[in-house]
């Protein structure tokens, strides 16, 4: 599983998009009810 944090303010994200297989397959991308958008990298899952 993923855990995604941003920032120390509370926020409510208000959409999430994953990037298309061919251009950004890896890529995360958060908005957020504070105005801001976070991009996440994301890789293999790692079992702990």
């Amino acid at each position: 599983s993923y855990n995604f944090r941003r920032g120390t303010y509370p926020s409510t994200i208000t959409s999430l998009s994953f990037g298309s297989s061919k251009q950004a397959p890896n890529l995360l991308v958060a908005t957020t009810s504070t105005g801001s958008v976070h991009v996440f990298s994301i890789g293999p899952v790692i079992n702990r």
